[in-house]
């Protein structure tokens, strides 16, 4: 076991005070979600990754890789009670550390993570808002209502992802293809929409199209997944026009994420893309 993966964890802990110490064993499950994701982002993330996929700087230091959390399988089939028990009795582990965290933040940390998962499925939707948000948004808007500033001006307009017209569940296929290799190809559909297989994985394409489920479900308030509402990563313009933050170079993080307290952390879309397992 890697030491500087424990003294990291030591570390990380004393600078969590704050947020374990605000954290309420009571309040609504949102909240207990919020609360728990700035937990996440103090503690967890540097083994467990942005995600929950188990891929983060430090999981290297690791005998055993960090679990999947975005594996339904996972935390199913488990009570709360079973896995922080199991947590806190980690003995000489980076684990160890759960026994030096109060137990609502704790709690409120599994809250987070049970959210990264999609029943059976093995998706993202964090990632896919992150991927959304670096490519996406500018055509398709920041609500996927296809009224982002560069959508204006194209002909056909860029996809509805809102309209009642549109869905993913049982058009997976053909969803899929038309992100992977264009409308135009896929099914004579726009030509300006380009493939992005030649971009993105078929990982990150399946957690774009898990994101894109989401505009239909918000109702003013933030979907469990999305880990917050886009509201927070919007920024105005001279022009007027908003933009996801940090739009000139995309950074996968928001203002209580790791890159915020781990300044050397802080990574575009495509240095992650290129130094992680998809």
């Amino acid at each position: 076991m890697g030491w500087k993966v424990v003294l990291w964890s030591l570390a990380l802990a004393v600078a969590l005070g704050a947020a374990a110490a605000d954290a309420a064993s009571d309040g609504a499950s949102e909240q207990a979600i919020a609360r728990g994701r700035q937990v996440y982002n103090s503690l967890c993330w540097s083994c467990h990754g942005r995600y929950g996929r188990g891929d983060g700087p430090a999981a290297a230091e690791l005998v055993s890789p960090p679990p999947d959390f975005t594996n339904p399988d996972q935390l199913g089939g488990r009570t709360d009670e079973q896995i922080l028990e199991r947590l806190r009795g980690g003995g000489h582990t980076p684990m160890s550390i759960a026994n030096m965290v109060k137990p609502e933040a704790l709690s409120d940390a599994l809250a987070f993570i049970r959210t990264m998962s999609v029943p059976g499925k093995r998706v993202s939707v964090l990632a896919g808002r992150e991927i959304y948000q670096s490519f996406c948004w500018s055509c398709h808007g920041l609500n996927g209502d296809g009224k982002g500033p560069a959508g204006r001006y194209l002909d056909p307009p860029p996809r509805d992802f809102t309209a009642p017209s549109f869905r993913i569940e049982g058009r997976e296929r053909e969803v899929y293809r038309a992100i992977a290799l264009g409308p135009a190809r896929a099914f004579h559909g726009a030509p300006y929409m380009p493939a992005w297989s030649s971009k993105l994985s078929s990982q990150e394409i399946a957690d774009v199209m898990e994101y894109l489920k989401t505009f239909k479900r918000r109702t003013g308030q933030s979907t469990p997944g999305s880990a917050g509402s886009d509201q927070t990563h919007r920024r105005s313009t001279r022009s007027g026009v908003q933009r996801p933050r940090g739009h000139r170079r995309r950074v996968l993080d928001s203002e209580d994420s790791p890159s915020a307290r781990a300044p050397h952390a802080r990574r575009t879309f495509s240095e992650l893309r290129r130094g992680r397992t998809p």
